[in-house]
This record gives C-alpha cells, structure tokens and sequence, in this order.
C-alpha cells in the first residue's frame, strides 16, 4: 500500500521536522531522523561524558601531552553518569552478604575531582582565560609566549587550519566523538 504524502507531513511532524516539500524530500528528511534516533539510541554515554565529549571535541588547544588527563577525565565522567546504578547494586549486594561494607550513597570526590581534570585540559572558562599558549619543545610551557624561541609558520605549536593532535588521535581510535 503505497503512503501517502499527508503521512509522511504527519509522521514529519511527530518527529519535529519540517513538512515542505515533495513525498521524496519527506521520505529521506524522516529517514535521516529515525537513522539518528537509532545511533543515539546505541550511544551508552550519559550527560557528563557526552558533555566531556564535545567540549574536547571543540578544543583546539589540546594536543597529545593531554591525551592521559583526557582519558582519565572521560573515565571519571563514566563514573559519575553511572553512580546512582553503582550505589543501587551495591547496597543490594551489601543486603545480601552482610560482610561487605555499604558504600557512600553520595560521592563527594568525583565531581570536584572531574572539574579538576576540566581546569587541568583548559576546558574551564576561568582556566581558559590563564592557560599560557605551549609549543611543542619540552620545558617552554612555563615561559612567557615572548621569551620562547620563534617557530617558523606552520610549526609544531600550530594547529590553526589543521586536525588537531588529540582528534587524530580520537580519530584512529574510532571515538565517535571525534
């Protein structure tokens, strides 16, 4: 039974899209849309690391020294997105066996430790505004910008116009936040 136009404008409408144009143009704009709806649907991040995620996406002044501090933040946010679940097995798993010691059921580490890894990447607006601009030659980090040798254009501390580093590395290893 072949569907209607006035369908597709309606199942367009459930979706949020937008109903102008012809049936194909409404078959392939609601394709699209239920094609991400299933990625996302796939997709075992929680807020904070989707969040984590973008933000390191759209950084461009990471470069492969913060890769450790990357991952060990993405770690983190895993936790913490998972922490009502961590503490819910826990405490049944304590219910059960009266050895084991009940956990915390608030964990007042995790975040201030998250927004520490935040502030050492740059991804914090106060830290942001101070983070000195690094090349690439070991020990230059902590002088002045104007007290470090001069790079000719395109050097190792460029990474305007190009990938940066830490996408690279994203990349190869088919992040799908990269």
């Amino acid at each position: 039974m072949p569907v209607l136009k006035a369908d597709l404008q309606q199942r367009a409408t459930d979706l949020g899209l937008s109903t102008d144009g012809t049936k194909a143009d409404l078959e392939a704009r609601i394709a699209a849309a239920e094609a991400a709806a299933a990625v996302a649907a796939t997709d075992r991040r929680g807020r904070v690391r989707k969040a984590l995620d973008a933000s390191v996406k759209a950084a461009t002044h990471l470069t492969v020294v913060d890769f450790a501090v990357v991952e060990a933040a993405r770690a983190l946010a895993d936790k913490i997105d998972a922490w009502d679940v961590i503490v819910e097995w826990a405490l049944e798993d304590a219910a059960e066996t009266e050895s084991r010691p009940k956990v915390p059921q608030n964990d007042n580490v995790s975040l201030a430790s998250f927004l520490k890894y935040c502030q050492s990447l740059g991804l914090a607006p106060d830290q942001r505004k101070e983070r000195p601009t690094t090349t690439a030659t070991p020990g230059t980090a902590a002088r002045k910008k104007s007290e470090r040798p001069s790079e000719p254009e395109g050097g190792a501390g460029d990474n305007v116009g190009s990938v940066t580093p830490l996408a690279k590395f994203l990349a190869a290893r088919g992040d799908r936040s990269a």
